[in-house]
């Protein structure tokens, strides 16, 4: 059951993230014909999935290899009990306590891999720092093969460029093509137009310098900057987590 709960909410986490199936798309084929991939492979490419979302992912990445082992030594201790092969030699069934340490691990290791879905996924709306990029049919694409790079919305009133790395938005910049923008007259405005790609619950700070705008997320425990550069006409916002 331990084992089981694992995969299961890796599978689950995957295909929400990517639309595929984590054991087609990095397990391998069987003289069967059938995909197969191991525990510990689901549990190192669901967390990867996140790496570009962890600011000290050198640091979060010797965590996930200690929680991979955790998790490994589940399915040995599976596959040491009764319940988990048949064999010529009669094996010993996990105690109570083995049982609950295995059981507690995958609770705890599960629940983590659904509070990063949730939060990274589904932070909010679609297409805010730190959200996966929600893409549409007005959005142009200019990533690579690690699916990085920018997706561009253009009118002829603005034109917004989403900067990703791993389909993950770094930062948004925001121009203002023809609209005249004052600075003092306009500053309601343009904390709304930031806020429309932040987390709903981010909140206007204050201004670091004349032309940058501070904001923060308690959810997230995120702050994040807009600078703005005056256009004639217009003007660009770049906004971004720091």
């Amino acid at each position: 059951m331990a084992k089981t709960l694992v995969e299961s909410t890796c599978a689950y986490v995957y295909h929400t993230v990517t639309n595929k199936e984590i054991e087609e798309d990095k397990g391998h084929v069987q003289v069967t014909g059938n995909y197969t991939i191991g525990m510990y492979t689901m549990v190192r490419e669901t967390l990867n999935l996140f790496a570009a979302q962890l600011p000290n992912f050198e640091q979060t990445e010797k965590i996930a290899i200690t929680i991979c082992d955790l998790v490994q030594s589940i399915a040995n201790l599976r596959n040491s009990a009764a319940a988990a092969h048949g064999g010529r030699k009669r094996s010993i069934p996990p105690p109570k306590l083995e049982a609950l340490l295995a059981i507690e691990i995958s609770e705890d290791l599960a629940a983590s891999l659904l509070l990063m879905l949730h939060t990274y996924k589904y932070p909010d709306d679609s297409n805010v720092i730190g959200s996966f990029i929600d893409k549409t049919d007005a959005m142009e694409s200019y990533v690579d093969v690690n699916d990085s790079g920018r997706y561009v919305v253009d009118s002829p009133q603005c034109n917004i460029g989403y900067n990703v790395i791993h389909l993950v938005v770094q930062s948004v910049d925001y121009e203002v093509k023809k609209l005249p923008m004052n600075q003092n007259i306009d500053a309601e405005h343009i904390k709304e137009i930031v806020t429309d790609f932040l987390p709903k619950d981010a909140k206007f700070e204050g201004m670091e310098s004349n032309q940058m705008y501070k904001f923060y997320s308690e959810v997230h425990d995120t702050h994040y900057s807009a600078i703005l550069t005056n256009l004639n006409p217009g003007m660009i916002l770049t906004i971004s987590s720091f």
